[in-house]
C-alpha cells in the first residue's frame, strides 16, 4: 500500500513493496570493490561481459546481488543472480513473471528454481532468504537501469 505521497509501505507476507529506508542501493561497482570482491574473475567464470559492472549492495551487512543472465527461448523468463551473503557466495535461479510500465509502477513475481545452500549457513537460512528477498526488491527489475517509480515483488519461497 502507498501513503499519501505515493511512497510504498512496509512488507507483508510474501509480498514486499519497496521502502525508502532499505539499506540496499543500486550502484556501479567502484574499481576498489571490483578488486576486493573479484568481480572480473566472477564475470569471466559466469561468461558475463560488462563495461560498467553494477550491483545491489548493502555495504554495512556485506551483502550484494548481481544479475548474471537469463536463459533463452522458452525459458527466457528464467533469471540467474549471484548473491554474496556475508562472505558466502550463492547462485540463485528464478522463474519470474512481471509487468508494469516504463517510468511507472512495475512488479515481479519470483519463483525459486534452484539455489544450493552450503552447510556453513544452513542455520541462518531464514535470515539469508529474507535478505535475498530484500535485495531482489531493491534491485527493482534492473538495478541502476531500473525505470520503476514504484516496485512490488512477490515470492513463492
Amino acid at each position: 500500500m502507498a501513503n499519501d505521497q505515493g511512497t510504498p509501505s512496509a512488507a507483508c507476507g510474501n509480498r514486499i513493496q519497496e521502502e525508502n529506508d532499505m539499506a540496499f542501493v543500486n550502484e556501479y561497482i567502484s574499481e576498489a570493490d571490483i578488486e576486493k570482491y573479484g568481480i572480473k574473475e566472477l564475470d569471466e567464470k559466469f561468461g558475463k561481459g560488462h563495461y560498467k559492472p553494477h550491483w545491489t549492495l548493502d555495504r554495512e551487512r556485506d551483502i550484494y546481488l548481481r544479475y548474471l543472465h537469463n536463459e533463452r527461448e522458452e525459458h527466457s523468463n528464467r533469471l540467474t543472480f549471484y548473491f554474496y551473503w556475508k562472505g558466502t557466495p550463492l547462485v540463485a535461479t528464478f522463474d519470474l513473471d512481471g509487468g508494469g510500465v516504463r517510468d511507472g509502477e512495475q512488479w515481479r513475481s519470483f519463483s525459486l528454481r534452484r539455489m544450493e545452500i552450503p552447510e556453513t549457513i544452513k542455520q541462518q537460512k531464514a535470515e539469508m532468504i529474507a535478505d535475498l528477498k530484500e535485495a531482489l526488491t531493491a534491485e527493482r527489475a534492473g538495478g541502476v537501469y531500473s525505470t520503476a517509480t514504484k516496485f512490488t515483488a512477490t515470492f513463492d519461497f
